[in-house]
């Protein structure tokens, strides 16, 4: 038995989003810098990290800009293929800080893709994050061949280049 894994921080091997205003791009996100952030105008705007793989996700970590000053609202959603999308959980930041807060996720709970869609701040329209952290640990796949002796695992890991991405 065992769960095989504390949560710590996963490698989010790519970012993307509705947008954003020009200069504060989505990657400043996971670039581990609270002084830059992902901004974009408008309410329901979102942005998603790809684990690349399925990952069993204990905590989704925001750092909030102006997260001292604004309460955010936030849906946190989730997919294992990136187009389907499934509410997780639903809430508003503390404003009492900038730095990360840690919104707990269901036990047992597994993505891929995971989406965080800011529906409204008490400032204004724009939705504004300075750092994204998903902290779990990885689901091993299991490959297993018509050979009973030959068992292959393969960790899919953010190293290896994505052999199909149709976007790029």
């Amino acid at each position: 038995g065992g769960s095989g894994g504390a949560c710590q921080k996963l490698p989010i091997s790519k970012v993307a989003a509705i947008g954003d205003d020009g200069t504060n791009h989505l990657t400043n996100a996971i670039d581990n810098n609270l002084n830059t952030r992902w901004s974009n105008n408008g309410r329901g705007s979102w942005i998603q990290a790809d684990l690349g793989s399925k990952n069993s996700i204990c905590s989704v970590d925001i750092a909030w800009y102006r997260g001292n000053l604004r309460q955010n609202s936030y849906t946190i959603s989730a997919s294992n293929d990136g187009i389907s999308f499934t509410n997780v959980l639903t809430g508003k930041s503390t404003d009492t800080t900038t730095s990360f807060e840690k919104y707990n996720m269901p036990t047992g709970f597994e993505a891929r893709y995971v989406r965080i869609t800011v529906n409204d701040n008490t400032e204004n329209n724009w939705a504004s994050i300075t750092e994204i952290a998903l902290d779990g640990s990885h689901v091993k796949s299991f490959m297993t061949y018509s050979s009973d002796t030959l068992v292959v695992t393969r960790n899919y890991d953010a190293s290896l280049p994505t052999l199909m991405n149709p976007e790029e």
